[in-house]
């Protein structure tokens, strides 16, 4: 019995492997100006009313800038207010992003 089990794992303990290795090849195989993007995607629809109404524009249709780890990320985001009707509305972000793949971020709306 014990030799199922541990066949059984095996292939369990394969797909976290490869989970794990995906996520850090994302981090280090995704280009900062991409990774900035979908950051601030992220925290902008954090700060919406409705977050799965959000449709953002493509993230090269984004303003992106850097000064040196420090992205400024500026664009526009369509969404649901709390009445339910989808209004646009800008946001900048600012994402510094650490070497050891952290990052911090502060977004404005407006």
């Amino acid at each position: 019995m014990p030799t199922k089990l541990k066949s059984a794992l095996k292939p369990s303990l394969l797909i976290v492997l490869m989970l794990s290795m995906t996520a850090c090849d994302y981090e280090s195989s995704t280009s900062p100006e991409v990774r900035a993007c979908t950051y601030s995607e992220m925290e902008v629809k954090s700060l919406l009313k409705a977050p799965s109404s959000a449709k953002f524009p493509a993230c090269s249709q984004m303003s992106i800038s850097n000064s040196g780890n420090v992205y400024t990320v500026s664009s526009r985001v369509e969404a649901q207010n709390s009445f339910g009707v989808m209004i646009e509305t800008l946001f900048s972000c600012e994402v510094t992003l650490n070497t050891d793949d952290s990052y911090y971020i502060d977004c404005t709306l407006y």
